[in-house]
């Protein structure tokens, strides 16, 4: 388990410095400063050494080293090296030239890089869309620096002295400051909803997958000592039950296997160290879920002289219960080929329309679909010429969205406790339980039009 990772410069300047478990051993960038970088008397420093009883593996770019900080060799070195060597070429890509400076100017990508890619405790490679949210962060105006912590980092804006999370980014928790300890502990449920529905609004297929993770930022392990809702049934091992929410498939994620650490539903106990944790997957019974969104839709083609128009009535109805609305909603229409114009409207006004530059799929989206609400979207197609491959072209309306504060499952914490192991003591830490539903491939199967 990684201890910790930190940047520094041959100047023995801290550039970054991140902790993630508690260490029983000291260790400190000074000391790898003082002992390796300062007393360098070879062009080339192990990438691996010993210094104190702690184990510190690092990798060079120019002026800077990335260092880990481990307390036992249980991890490989040749695998932390090629970790540091990958963190250090995204790093590049993402700021440039690995000098202090840009690492200073640029101090939030680094570490949203370095949660990103160590926040398992592990040496990891981080993944594309990672990667993406790193750039879209580190896309600022020419000759403009990042503040240390500017708006809406990880979900976070700070008013004055007023910090709060935005709804709808459940797995994304705020950054404590540097230079103060807040004693927080985040317990995150997302879910990922995958749907198909067939031409005649019948369901051909649903998937309904869980995660829960819990994000801790004191400096000590603790406790979490989780209780669920009565109606959730263990469903792996018996037979399902009507009525409830029968989970068909887990996986815990403890660190631990004491006694004390039980894992079983409804209520179990998982050990959070500092960092991000993984606690718990799961795949639930779909049989009894109620969609969130359902369409009735129609095509009508008439002959305009040369030209043939082809119209498509779609009418959306949200069924999540009032007062939960989907946010970041947007559905994607493949089009067919010999598209001449183009028309499209809705009876929501927040909705707006897209048309990819080679003409290929049209983009609807709305930042808020509202619940228990019908809306209708009329699309007009005006084709120059219709052959047949094209009947194979225009097949389905796919939706993605996300439902902040719920989960579509009906899967609630109803306790959360937290014990500090340090202290024994539940005392000053702050417990928040955050829920979110997200899905990506929502498609309506579209009747055939090629008649």
């Amino acid at each position: 388990m990684i201890n910790g990772i930190f940047i520094i410069n041959t100047d023995g300047d801290i550039l970054a410095q991140k902790c993630f478990l508690a260490s029983t051993q000291k260790w400190n960038p000074e000391i790898f400063y003082r002992h390796a970088v300062k007393n360098l008397s070879t062009a080339i420093l192990s990438p691996c050494m010993k210094i104190e009883d702690m184990y510190y593996v690092h990798a060079s770019e120019g002026e800077v080293y990335t260092v880990a900080a481990l307390e036992t060799p249980y991890i490989a070195s040749f695998l932390m090296v090629e970790s540091l060597k990958k963190f250090t070429q995204e790093c590049m890509d993402l700021v440039g030239d690995l000098t202090s400076k840009n690492i200073m100017n640029h101090i939030a990508v680094v570490y949203e890089l370095i949660i990103k890619t160590f926040g398992l405790c592990q040496p990891g490679i981080v993944s594309k869309n990672a990667i993406n949210e790193c750039k879209q962060l580190a896309a600022t105006e020419e000759d403009k620096t990042f503040d240390f912590i500017p708006d809406n980092l990880f979900g976070v804006k700070t008013a004055k002295e007023n910090r709060y999370v935005k709804s709808g980014d459940a797995s994304k928790a705020p950054l404590a400051s540097q230079k103060e300890a807040v004693d927080e502990v985040f317990l995150d449920m997302i879910e990922h909803l995958t749907v198909v529905i067939n031409p005649d609004g019948q369901l051909f297929n649903i998937r309904l997958n869980g995660e829960m993770s819990s994000k801790s930022y004191l400096n000590a392990p603790v406790q979490l000592h989780i209780k669920m809702s009565d109606n959730i049934v263990d469903a792996s091992n018996s037979d399902r039950q009507s009525g409830k929410v029968n989970v068909i498939a887990k996986r815990f994620h403890s660190l631990t296997d004491g006694d004390d650490m039980k894992n079983n539903l409804p209520s179990f106990t998982h050990l959070s160290h500092p960092g991000l944790n993984h606690v718990l997957d799961y795949q639930v019974d779909t049989s009894d879920t109620v969609l969130p969104f359902t369409m009735y839709h129609n095509f009508t083609k008439t002959q305009k002289g040369p030209m043939t128009e082809l119209l498509l009535c779609c009418k959306i109805f949200c069924a999540l219960p009032a007062g939960v609305s989907a946010t970041k909603w947007s559905g994607t229409l493949p089009l067919p080929s010999k598209l001449h114009s183009l028309q499209a409207t809705s009876s929501l006004q927040s909705v707006t329309f897209s048309e990819d530059t080679e003409r290929k799929f049209l983009t609807i989206s709305t930042p808020i679909f509202p619940s228990q609400s019908h809306h209708s979207i009329t699309i007009t197609l005006l084709l120059s010429e219709v052959l047949p491959f094209m009947k194979y072209q225009m097949l389905f309306l796919n939706l993605s969205f996300e439902i902040p504060d719920m989960c579509i499952s009906c899967m609630n914490i109803h306790g959360l406790k937290v014990h500090n192991i340090a202290t024994n003591t539940a005392k000053s830490i702050g417990r928040w339980v955050r829920r979110s539903t997200r899905c990506k491939d929502f498609e309506f199967q579209l009747k055939d039009w090629f008649v």
